[in-house]
């Protein structure tokens, strides 16, 4: 029916803004990984689900620790999604801030200075001062369906953070 339609176009495009806006706000982050680091890591961690760098995000001459983490399907309670799940953006030790609604799968690939995908296990610090560019891959689902059926948006990004080094 025409109203059917008009909520599935509705629920593709939550999904789809959803999406986009949480890689808006990953890109702006991550492009900036290694600004005004002298000293100390610019990765700290590098898994599937999580990374942790530094950069001057404010450009105030002083760098942050930022992490993005994945969480679980329990911490995210408000939707009827049962598989959705939080992806949570810390900035220091201030509270952790879920940055996207309806995230169904998600996950950070990394890659060296030749440009190739680099394997998670073992990412010691030698590893990590290795990368150079990070794909974000995720799938966005809205809270609550339509009928039974969930309209999904995929996206996928790759960023290059200049001050990791050239590739």
């Amino acid at each position: 029916t025409m109203t059917q339609t008009a909520f599935t176009r509705t629920s593709e495009q939550m999904s789809q803004d959803a999406a986009t806006n949480m890689i808006e706000i990953l890109q702006y982050d991550l492009y900036k990984a290694g600004y005004r680091v002298s000293t100390g890591q610019k990765i700290s961690a590098a898994e599937s689900l999580r990374v942790i760098f530094a950069a001057d995000i404010g450009n105030t001459g002083t760098p942050k620790t930022i992490t993005y983490a994945v969480g679980t399907t329990s911490q995210l309670t408000i939707t009827s999604n049962a598989n959705d799940r939080p992806l949570y953006r810390t900035v220091n030790s201030a509270a952790s801030v879920n940055i996207v609604q309806g995230l169904r799968s998600f996950y950070f690939a990394y890659y060296d200075t030749g440009g190739y995908k680099m394997s998670y296990s073992p990412m010691d610090s030698a590893k990590r001062a290795l990368i150079r560019g990070i794909t974000v891959t995720a799938t966005v689902e809205p809270g609550n369906p339509i009928d039974t059926t969930y309209i999904q948006a995929k996206i996928s990004k790759a960023i290059w953070p200049k001050n990791l080094g050239v590739w």
